[in-house]
């Protein structure tokens, strides 16, 4: 189930990131893309479809790299560093995506005698945000928290921290005292 998980990750990972590619290489059928959501995006020429395709790689691309770290973590879920960036990628991806929407709204009204700026923040964009903040939350819970090893401690000892008590450790069983 971790190998497919991480398959699945990686590859919507690269769908993401080709899906703009498309809009490069066919923008006559890319445009029923962006007319689904931008209604004015009808009789835009062919160079406005590829800037906005190739503006759209920038949410695409973080949204892809959040889709690497967390394949990432569940391939090493002791390391949360990965659950970490993944969570950065989707709290920075909601404004990244409204911007480069504003952006891409710009390109696709320049043909028209009064541009329409439309600026809207939706559900959509603020669950990534949650999530993102989650998945922060998660990997915060899940790192161990260090405590400094006493003196003269066992180097394979390991330590737990218990909240408003002194550390406690457990030493491993030594081979000579095992056996005894």
């Amino acid at each position: 189930m971790q190998r497919t998980a991480i398959i699945l990750l990686i590859t919507t990972a690269v769908l993401l990131m080709a899906y703009p590619f498309w809009g490069l290489l066919h923008p006559q059928t890319y445009i029923l893309e962006l007319a689904a959501h931008f209604p004015y995006a009808d009789g835009v020429g062919d160079h406005q479809v590829r800037r906005s395709a190739a503006m759209a790689w920038a949410p695409n691309g973080i949204l892809a790299s959040c889709l690497v770290c967390l394949a990432g973590f569940v391939a090493n879920p002791t390391r949360t560093l990965h659950a970490r960036w993944a969570g950065a990628c989707l709290i920075v991806y909601p404004f990244v995506r409204t911007t480069v929407d504003a952006y891409i709204g710009l390109n696709l009204t320049a043909h028209t005698a009064e541009p329409e700026f439309v600026f809207v923040v939706g559900a959509e964009k603020l669950f990534f945000l949650l999530v993102g903040v989650t998945l922060l939350g998660l990997a915060s819970a899940l790192s161990p928290q260090e405590t400094a090893r006493p003196e003269g401690a066992h180097p394979e000892t390991t330590y737990l921290h218990a909240p408003d008590s002194k550390a406690t450790y457990s030493e491993p069983a030594h081979p000579d005292t095992a056996a005894r």
